[in-house]
């Protein structure tokens, strides 16, 4: 049974490689009860980027799918994972409280109008010439940049974010090609610049500095997240905080009076 799965995985390295992401994302929600709520909303806001791998193939790629379909169900699963992975890593590690605000439609606009700027730089860095990754290197750094000149004071959230994530889905990638090796021929070698560590390209490494560094202040800009108060009172007000409640003052603590709007909640 085990050789069977084994060598169904070894078919599939996509689906491996997404899976112990999910893994990973699952265990940071399970450990990380305060970081929750975000979390699972991040991921959720990444996942539609699946659609993002569409750019990828063959330039960069040609990943085997499930079905063989343009974008299959390890896009979306890969996508919702370091959406979470990107917010537990830059949040939970310093331990520093973040309150996080949610209100929906604000968030919803704010998110796509990075979403919009990040896109289309890259889309024209690429129509340009640019390969399609380092397109998206330079929207990250440009999308980066415009949100640190907005909030200076969001450097550590961008700094841990980079580090720890890029840690986790280095180990996590290098697993996956140790395990499955085949995983090496679905990238397009003629296209990468042929520095590997530990077998991985080091494309993949880039990226994922970069998507940890940026993900979180995109999202920090959409939730309207601020440093705040302390961890023990952080966790007991997330403790109290529902996931649509009524939206609290930014600056006036978890006792503030209620007013209409979205869901607030501190996270440490």
């Amino acid at each position: 049974m085990v050789d069977e799965v084994l060598g169904w995985l070894s078919r599939y390295p996509y689906t491996a490689w997404s899976g112990l992401l999910l893994g990973c994302c699952a265990i940071g929600l399970l450990v990380s009860r305060t970081q929750r709520k975000p979390a699972i909303i991040a991921g959720v806001y990444g996942a539609p980027y699946a659609i993002a791998t569409l750019l990828f193939v063959p330039e960069y790629w040609r990943p085997v799918r499930i079905g063989g379909l343009l974008v299959g169900v390890e896009d979306l699963v890969f996508s919702f994972a370091t959406g979470g992975l990107a917010w537990l890593l830059a949040t939970h590690p310093s331990g520093r409280p973040v309150v996080i605000e949610v209100r929906p439609w604000r968030s919803l606009t704010r998110y796509g109008a990075c979403s919009s700027v990040g896109l289309s730089v890259a889309l024209g860095a690429w129509w340009l010439g640019m390969g399609i990754m380092p397109a998206f290197w330079l929207s990250m750094v440009v999308v980066g940049g415009c949100l640190l000149v907005w909030r200076p004071s969001m450097w550590r959230l961008s700094l841990t974010g980079a580090l720890w994530f890029v840690g986790l889905y280095a180990a996590a990638t290098v697993t996956v090609f140790s395990a499955f090796p085949r995983l090496g021929l679905h990238f397009t070698q003629t296209n990468l610049l042929g520095i590997t560590v530990l077998g991985v390209p080091v494309e993949e490494l880039v990226w994922a500095l970069g998507y940890g560094a940026v993900y979180p202040l995109v999202l920090a800009y959409s939730f309207e997240a601020v440093v705040s108060g302390s961890p023990a009172r952080v966790q007991r007000a997330s403790a109290q905080s529902p996931l649509w409640a009524p939206d609290r003052d930014h600056h006036a603590g978890p006792h503030a009076p209620d007013r209409p709007g979205g869901s607030k909640w501190d996270s440490g």
